[in-house]
């Protein structure tokens, strides 16, 4: 794998990890916890990136032998657009049902599914056939196919948007107290 896809990688690692250890000082009731019916709970938040990383990747893996070999132009402008909507604080609705929390998941069992996700989508990284940095791997619902780097920096920019959402949540004023 490509130095800078492995930049790429530990740098979401390095995401993950801050981000599990950070709620790993709030217990059950406040991951539990929602602001009001339409919002989800800290737990929530986690099992969507989860399911967000596990469907993209078994995504790409299904369609590996239909994907084009080349993202195009006007997927690359939809993926600076998704991007841009993502480092706003503002609230999006999920493109697809599939990665929406339909129950609630306890942190201490979406902790070790993630690094599961994390460890699967190194696999796949390396998997690729090259060059990397300009086939398609990932397919999402409002960009279409985008590369490797693409796909991580996309990971990247929707964990720091759901940061911005759990430090919401936090701050809510009925935020169980510990």
């Amino acid at each position: 794998m490509p130095t800078a896809l492995q930049r790429q990688y530990a740098r979401l690692e390095r995401q993950r990890a801050a981000l599990l250890d950070r709620l790993g000082t709030y217990g059950d009731v406040q991951h539990a916890y929602q602001p009001d019916a339409e919002c989800w709970s800290l737990a929530g938040v986690v099992q969507h990136l989860v399911l967000v990383e596990e469907a993209l990747v078994r995504n790409g893996r299904k369609q590996a032998a239909t994907r084009p070999a080349r993202v195009t132009l006007p997927s690359r402008v939809k993926a600076r657009i998704v991007l841009s909507v993502l480092a706003r604080d503002t609230r999006i609705r999920a493109p697809v049902a599939a990665i929406v929390p339909q129950t609630h998941v306890p942190i201490a069992l979406l902790g070790p599914r993630w690094a599961a996700a994390r460890t699967d989508l190194l696999k796949y990284l390396d998997e690729l056939p090259g060059p990397v940095w300009l086939r398609t791997a990932f397919y999402h619902p409002r960009t279409d196919w985008i590369t490797a780097s693409g796909g991580l920096r996309f990971l990247e920019a929707h964990c720091a948007h759901h940061f911005r959402q759990i430090d919401r949540i936090i701050g809510s004023a009925s935020f169980p107290a510990c």
